[in-house]
């Protein structure tokens, strides 16, 4: 669906489970988890300041477990966001698409 220099993000087409591929991270969600992800990550970016290190790793996302975090730099952050954000527009047109050619045969 979507990748950058720092990672990939791609989805099952039988189970439609979502897979972040992201430094060297691996994590596979449902897709409720995937939008809950998407969300916590760009709410931390929104908040987050890199204090004029942007290449130091200190910002921490929380992953679907309470035990397991990534820990990302800023612009590592960034780059992670703008996967996601592309990751959701591909999603979202695809889902337009299916529904338009699935009303098209009724």
């Amino acid at each position: 669906m979507a990748c950058n220099e720092a990672g990939c993000i791609v989805q099952c087409s039988l189970c439609k489970r979502i897979q972040i591929a992201f430094g060297t991270t691996a994590v596979n969600f449902s897709i409720n988890q995937y939008e809950q992800f998407s969300v916590h990550v760009k709410n931390t970016y929104l908040t987050c300041e890199h204090k004029g290190f942007p290449d130091l790793k200190m910002i921490q996302v929380s992953l679907n477990s309470e035990h397991i975090s990534m820990v990302l730099t800023y612009n590592e952050l960034s780059k992670l966001v703008h996967i996601l954000t592309e990751a959701e527009i591909i999603m979202e047109a695809t889902e337009i698409l299916n529904d338009n050619t699935s009303s098209a045969y009724n």
